[in-house]
């Protein structure tokens, strides 16, 4: 008997599957693009944290200087007043 159902279900098995193709199709679009993403912010990351190594850098290298310029006023300092010191007990 020539039922129908019979010609139907090859047509719904196909479009199933055809379905399950342009599913697949996307996914693995979808993969491709998550890889990208996740390439690309793995650069970015690494970018940032290079700039952050180097803004410490500098901050230590600035820290370094501003130390090394108010030690030499002490030492300046300390040697005025010495020879201040020195001068006085000369002179008296």
């Amino acid at each position: 008997m020539n039922c129908p159902a019979d010609k139907l279900c090859p047509l719904a098995i196909a479009k199933i599957e055809a379905l399950e193709e342009k599913c697949e199709f996307q996914l693995r679009a979808l993969d491709q693009s998550i890889q990208k993403s996740e390439s690309i912010l793995s650069v970015r990351l690494e970018e940032m944290n290079n700039f952050r190594k180097q803004i410490n850098d500098e901050r230590m290298l600035f820290v370094s200087r501003r130390e090394t310029i108010l030690l030499n006023f002490l030492i300046s300092s300390i040697v005025v007043i010495l020879g201040a010191i020195f001068t006085y007990e000369l002179m008296k």
